[in-house]
């Protein structure tokens, strides 16, 4: 199980060095190809949270997400 201290360490260690994440490479990993509309929910608060894909029928409010994000 991944802490939040290594995922924080991960994040500025990726930072300082300018590494970069492609989110359509990570939603294909996912679905085996691009959804129409690729989006991402956050659900939670604080530390206490999870990044979950959403699928193209379903809507991000309804599921309580704090936050959603769809790649353009």
């Amino acid at each position: 199980m991944t802490t939040p201290e290594g995922v924080i360490l991960l994040a500025v260690f990726h930072i300082k060095n300018d590494i970069g994440v492609d989110l359509k490479d990570v939603f294909i990993q996912a679905f085996g190809k691009l959804p129409a509309i690729p989006r991402l929910g956050i659900k939670g608060e604080g530390l206490d949270t999870e990044i979950i894909f959403i699928k193209d029928n379903e809507n991000w409010f309804d599921l309580g997400f704090k936050v959603m994000m769809q790649l353009s």
